[in-house]
């Protein structure tokens, strides 16, 4: 069994930082103590999905989860393609530098694994018919 942790973009951090970091600012600055607990508790949320994203490969399958949000698991080896993309929709992915993993007639699932070339040569060992269309890849 093999984990793959998510990379965590700065393109998502930075800006979610400073709109935490804000909130906290004005709450603290005006002595609104008691308001303080829903946006640390966002925040706690939102760090905990972000640590928690990961993709593992075990017994040829690829298990993806992210926190309590997000569990799914397919055969490597229906697996068609992988494609680099900066798709923004919602996804399984602590980054914007992303994934695309096409499996069987129509499924997909966008990711961002931070030891990218490890994890597709990890699924080209299990099925060297993958597509692979990834800048700088090999």
């Amino acid at each position: 069994m093999t984990v793959y942790r998510s990379k965590i973009g700065l393109e998502l951090a930075i800006p979610l930082t400073i709109l935490f970091g804000g909130i906290f600012v004005i709450f603290i600055a005006n002595g609104i103590w008691q308001g303080l607990f829903a946006p640390a508790g966002a925040a706690a949320f939102v760090a905990y999905v972000f640590l928690s994203t990961r993709y593992t490969i075990h017994n040829d399958l690829l298990h993806v989860k992210s926190g309590f949000l997000y569990s799914s698991s397919f055969p490597v080896a229906s697996i068609t393609s992988v494609i680099a993309t900066w798709n923004p929709i919602s996804s399984p992915a602590a980054s914007l530098d992303r994934l695309e993993v096409r499996y069987g007639k129509s499924g997909f699932v966008l990711i961002s694994p931070a030891e990218e070339q490890k994890f597709l040569n990890h699924l080209l060992s299990i099925n060297p018919q993958i597509r692979i269309d990834v800048p700088g890849f090999r």
